[in-house]
């Protein structure tokens, strides 16, 4: 019997806002067309014969949120090597220097100004969400990693009549039409390593595809060939960690 784990175990949870999701649809259709936020779930919707995101693009038809994740500045060391003669006035002057930090970035955190980190290179990065797929939806991509040193993706998670496969290949998970399953999608990029655990049980690890500039991406994307003519997911509680 396999037992469930906390994936999230020793990760830190990095803040998301509205404007974390940055949203990819068919150019010539306005975004309430194909996505909808209600009640907190996230629903994606795109047809096969829908037009790519852009004007001129070969891309399939998709209804994506790219997940930005924004910087974050550690707080100022007490330990920090200070001479001794100016000790209790160079600590006091840091602690006034980081309370306005602190200020800043609470007023941009809640404002639209957008402070991003580009995306992720290095480290170990986890995204968590819990997904729907309802009856029906064959060929789409429902969670990816953009970015890789060959290609355009260091993974994609597809759903084939119900169940969920490592692009068109091996089997991840099955009998997922219909239900709330959650997703923990783990990238060490430094060891160059993918994990991901169905309803915490880890369910798939490969090698990635090689270094780049990476980032997480939600939605449906149709496959090459094999698709409904309908495709659509949701998704609640998006949260991304890191270690």
């Amino acid at each position: 019997m396999v037992l469930a784990i906390d994936p999230t175990q020793g990760f830190t949870n990095v803040p998301l806002t509205s404007s974390s999701f940055i949203y990819q649809k068919p150019y010539n259709v306005p975004l309430k067309s194909r996505y909808s936020f209600d009640n907190g779930v996230r629903r994606f919707w795109v047809y096969s014969n829908d037009e790519p995101f852009e004007r001129g693009s070969n891309t399939r038809p998709r209804t994506e949120a790219q997940i930005k994740v924004r910087a974050f500045v550690k707080s100022p060391n007490q330990n920090l090597m200070i001479s001794q003669k100016h000790t209790l006035l160079s600590y006091k002057y840091a602690m006034y220097l980081w309370d306005i930090i602190k200020i800043l970035i609470r007023i941009l955190m809640e404002s639209d100004c957008h402070i991003y980190h580009p995306d992720y290179s290095s480290g170990i990065w986890q995204f968590e969400g819990y997904a729907f797929v309802p009856h029906g939806t064959s060929g789409a991509t429902i969670l990816q990693i953009h970015g890789a040193a060959q290609g355009n993706t260091t993974l994609l998670l597809r759903i084939y009549n119900g169940d969920m496969r490592y692009y068109d290949g091996e089997v991840i998970a099955t009998g997922l039409y219909d239900k709330w399953f959650k997703v923990n999608l783990i990238h060490n990029v430094d060891e160059g390593r993918l994990m991901v655990y169905i309803n915490d049980i880890k369910k798939y690890e490969s090698h990635d595809q090689g270094p780049g500039d990476l980032y997480f991406k939600c939605g449906v994307y149709g496959a090459p060939s094999d698709t409904s003519k309908y495709m659509e997911s949701r998704w609640r509680d998006i949260k991304i960690y890191k270690k």
